[in-house]
């Protein structure tokens, strides 16, 4: 019997650390998944809100921001508006109607990993889980792209990814997340 339930609690594991062959970890961190270190896209965002989601959805669960300026620019999709909202302890960009980048200076704001504005090097890597092998010692801002998806129609590689930036003295200025967009 007690054997049984051992088996039991280990398929139950293994099947609920693969999703459609996606890796699940009870903790946020890097993965190494097709030869390179990544992030699952699920860890992607702050307070809540995660790149691609609409702009009515941003200001449904934040709020009126503070501010809101206006620009615009170019890509491969032609001329786009761009709008920023301000938010006391981040800041969201909309592009075509979405969110294309979530940014925070704050230390208040922590990501799905524990990585906080202000965290040294050692502890965003600790928190990471280990170092990604394109990181080098001395940049100041290093990035980690998101790790492709397999969907029930095949892979899905967004190639998002998260910048860290750091401090001339090793401390995490400021964390953005962003949509590669072409």
């Amino acid at each position: 019997m007690l054997l049984r339930v051992l088996v039991s609690m280990i398929v139950a594991a293994t099947w609920a650390a693969t999703v459609y062959g996606q890796e699940r970890t009870t903790k946020p961190g890097l993965v190494v998944r097709e030869g390179f270190d990544c992030l699952p896209v699920p860890t992607f965002g702050l307070s809540g809100i995660r790149l691609r989601q609409t702009e009515s959805d941003v200001l449904r669960k934040l709020g009126k921001p503070k501010s809101t300026t206006k620009s615009w620019g170019e890509d491969d999709g032609g001329r786009y508006d761009l709008i920023t909202h301000h938010y006391a302890t981040l800041s969201v960009d909309i592009v075509r109607g979405a969110v294309d980048r979530i940014h925070t200076k704050s230390p208040t704001q922590k990501t799905p990993e524990g990585i906080r504005v202000g965290d040294s090097r050692e502890v965003v890597v600790k928190k990471l889980g280990f170092v990604p092998r394109d990181w080098k010692r001395v940049e100041l801002r290093v990035s980690v792209v998101s790790c492709p998806e397999n969907t029930k129609d095949g892979q899905l590689f967004q190639d998002d990814y998260v910048t860290y930036q750091f401090t001339q003295d090793g401390h995490l200025e400021t964390v953005s997340y962003e949509v590669n967009r072409p």
